[in-house]
């Protein structure tokens, strides 16, 4: 058993979920993802947050690969979106080789 860790980063111009999947050198018995950082902002003008959802989910283990979505939601009082960037950090316990 090893564990071994992938990074992915995800571009967001409007609110929506990406699905990403990752590859790791032998077969998944055991996975997660957290965010590890994001950046959401309207641009160079002011707005009032009414809502804020950054969110991976849905972790996935599809023998050698892990797969997981990526929700991003940012909306004014007035319903302007957002835009945004998530980092993803994925674990998983892999068999020995």
């Amino acid at each position: 058993m090893s564990t071994e860790f992938r990074n992915r980063t995800f571009s967001f111009s409007s609110p929506g979920t990406q699905t990403g999947k990752v590859q790791f050198s032998n077969t998944v018995r055991d996975a997660g993802a957290c965010i590890q950082a994001y950046d959401a902002n309207f641009g160079n003008t002011d707005h009032h947050l009414r809502q804020l959802t950054v969110e991976v989910r849905n972790v996935r283990i599809e023998d050698t690969d892990v797969a997981y979505d990526v929700v991003f939601n940012l909306v004014d009082g007035r319903n302007n979106q957002g835009q945004g960037e998530i980092n993803v950090l994925i674990a998983a316990d892999v068999e020995s080789r």
